[in-house]
């Protein structure tokens, strides 16, 4: 399982909108507030951390594969 990190930068925080700098480079991304530790605020300096999830990933496609699956015999007896 891959990981990945970087620095952020609480640059601004607006209607619960969270304005992060990421790493070194002037790369900005919005996220929600709740999506950050509690008590965040703006001049925080955060660390995010990113891991692929890929058990999940395949429990997701199996979950999609169930419903294209369930839709297509759907749509069959429709006919």
């Amino acid at each position: 399982m891959g990981s990945k990190s970087t620095k952020v930068y609480v640059d601004s925080i607006n209607n619960d909108i969270c304005r992060l700098l990421l790493g070194d480079g002037p790369r900005c991304v919005n996220l929600p507030l709740n999506c950050l530790p509690d008590g965040t605020q703006e001049g925080d300096m955060l660390r995010m951390t990113m891991v692929q999830m890929s058990r999940e990933r395949e429990l997701a496609k199996k979950d999609v594969k169930k419903l294209l699956t369930s839709l297509g015999n759907n749509l069959k007896s429709d006919l």
